[in-house]
């Protein structure tokens, strides 16, 4: 318990340049994420430690309907994440939350009583502080959670 409460504070109260430390769309990880994503796509996807946000970016930019999500428990990162993302143009970034068309077995199954969680209706892109046993997205849920490194 006490190498996780040690990692956890270093990742907590890191401040480095997050763009040129992280931001690096040529990693080799990044890619792989791209290619399972065109074999089973999704709608929405959050990423659990996302920094500031470069395999979001990604997939934001490969897949522009899909609605992204990232959290990290460094405050520092997304502020970057918000402030990259406020100035890119990717679509329909930041028009508030998009209908959610529910895939007909998912709703068969939640209809059903087998999934009890209805797909929120969330924004486009959005960046919250949160760690990954304090998701700050209260009950919703996503096609796909993905962790990095």
């Amino acid at each position: 318990m006490s190498t996780t409460k040690k990692n956890e504070e270093y990742w907590k109260n890191r401040r480095i340049d997050w763009v040129q430390h992280y931001w690096s769309p040529d990693h080799s990880h990044r890619s792989a994420i791209i290619e399972i994503l065109k074999q089973h796509p999704v709608r929405s996807v959050l990423e659990i430690g996302c920094g500031a946000g470069a395999n979001l970016y990604n997939i934001k930019k490969e897949f522009p309907d899909t609605a992204i999500a990232g959290c990290d428990i460094n405050e520092d990162a997304i502020r970057t994440a918000r402030e990259i993302f406020k100035n890119l143009t990717m679509g329909e970034k930041g028009n508030g939350p998009k209908e959610y068309e529910e895939n007909p077995s998912r709703q068969e199954l939640r209809v059903f009583g087998e999934l009890h969680l209805k797909q929120a209706q969330l924004d486009d892109i959005e960046f919250k502080v949160g760690s990954a046993d304090a998701l700050p997205f209260h009950g919703d849920s996503f096609d796909l959670v993905l962790t990095d490194a």
